[in-house]
C-alpha cells in the first residue's frame, strides 16, 4: 500500500539439466528476472515492483538454450491502495441543563470509501457510527476503499468527547387548583312545604388549575382531611361552570357545609370549600293524622267511588 507495488515470488521446479544460456521468469507487461547457468532445480525468483490493478496476470519462464521449453503459470495481481483522504470530525459538547452532545462529520469519505471509527485509540475500528455517551474519549475515523480491507485514509484528528455530568432537573411545580366561582341558590323546598327534612340549595363552582395535564375538576361531598374519597356531584371542564346539589345532599337546615373541588386526575390537587348555611323553607305546619289512624303523615284526599 506504500509504494503501490507488489513483489512477485516463486519456486520453480524443473527436470531439464541446462549447463549454458539462461532461465528467464517474465511477467507480461511487467517486469522479470534473469538467472544464468549453471542452474538446478529448484530455483527461487522474486521479480519486484510489480504495478497491481487487481487483474489476471501470466508469469512465463524460458530457458533461452531451447526457446520452446517453457511454462507459464497464471495469478490474480493484488490491489494496490490509492490512500483516500482522512475524514474530519467535529464535537459539541453538551451543556446543563438539556442541551445534547454532538458528534459531526464535517469532512465525509469520498466515493468509493466507508467511514469506520474508533473509541480505542485505533485497536479496534468498526463502522457502526458512534454515540455520544456519558464517559469521556477520544474518538478517531478514517476511510477505507470498499473492497479493500487494508486500503485506509490517516486516522482523522482525535475528537475529545467530554460529557458533562448535570444534576437532576428540579421537580415539576405541584398543582394548584383555584375556586374561580361560588354560588348559592335560596332554599328549594322539593315541593314539599309542609316537610322541612327534604328541602336543600344548589351551588354553582368554577376552577381553573395550572401545572396539570388534566382538562377537569370534580366537585364531591364527604371527602377526607387529606381531599380524598368523597361523593362525586359532578364535573366539569376547567373554565366551565356546574350546578350541583339535590335533596340529601345539600340539605338546607341552616348549618355549615363543605365540598372539595379536585382535579379529576390528580387526586392530591384540590381545594376545600365552605358553603354559606341556608335556612329551611318549608312554612306549612306538618300534618298529624288522629291517633290509631293509617294514613301517611300527608294530607289524605278523598276517595270517591263511581260505579259503571
Amino acid at each position: 500500500p506504500t509504494t503501490n507495488t507488489y513483489d512477485l515470488a516463486g519456486t520453480f521446479t524443473f527436470t531439464r539439466i541446462t549447463t549454458s544460456g539462461t532461465l528467464t521468469f517474465t511477467v507480461a507487461g511487467g517486469g522479470s528476472q534473469v538467472f544464468n547457468a549453471p542452474f538446478s532445480s529448484p530455483i527461487n525468483f522474486n521479480i519486484a515492483g510489480l504495478s497491481g490493478d487487481g487483474s489476471s496476470k501470466t508469469v512465463v519462464a524460458t530457458f533461452s538454450a531451447d526457446v520452446n521449453c517453457t511454462y507459464s503459470a497464471t495469478y490474480t495481481t493484488p490491489l494496490c491502495c490509492i490512500k483516500p483522504e482522512a475524514p474530519a470530525l467535529s464535537v459539541t459538547n453538551n451543556a446543563c441543563p438539556y442541551v445534547p452532545g454532538v458528534i459531526q462529520v464535517t469532512r465525509p469519505c469520498g466515493a468509493g470509501t466507508k467511514i469506520e471509527y474508533s473509541v480505542d485509540n485505533g485497536t479496534t475500528w468498526s463502522s457502526n457510527a458512534p454515540y455520544y455517551g456519558f464517559e469521556p474519549y477520544v474518538l478517531l475515523a478514517r476511510c477505507v476503499r470498499d473492497g479493500q480491507a487494508s486500503c485506509f485514509s490517516l486516522n482523522s484528528d482525535g475528537a475529545q468527547i467530554s460529557p458533562t455530568e448535570c444534576p437532576p432537573p428540579p421537580p415539576a411545580p405541584p398543582c394548584s387548583l383555584t375556586v374561580t366561582q361560588q354560588t348559592q341558590s335560596a332554599c328549594l323546598n322539593n315541593s314539599t312545604n309542609n316537610q322541612t327534612s327534604d328541602d336543600y340549595f344548589l351551588v354553582t363552582i368554577n376552577a381553573s388549575a395550572t401545572n396539570t395535564d388534566s382538562r377537569r375538576y370534580e366537585v364531591l361531598y364527604g371527602t377526607a382531611a387529606d381531599g380524598s374519597g368523597g361523593n362525586q356531584l359532578g364535573f366539569a371542564n376547567y373554565g366551565t361552570a356546574t350546578t350541583v346539589g339535590s335533596t340529601g345532599t345539600l340539605v338546607a337546615n341552616g348549618t355549615v357545609q363543605t365540598l372539595t373541588v379536585r382535579d379529576l386526575k390528580n387526586p392530591t390537587c384540590y381545594k376545600t370549600i365552605q358553603l354559606q348555611p341556608v335556612a329551611s323553607c318549608s312554612t306549612a305546619p306538618p300534618v298529624v293524622n288522629p291517633p290509631g289512624s293509617n294514613c301517611p303523615k300527608v294530607p289524605c284526599l278523598p276517595i270517591v267511588a263511581v260505579k259503571q
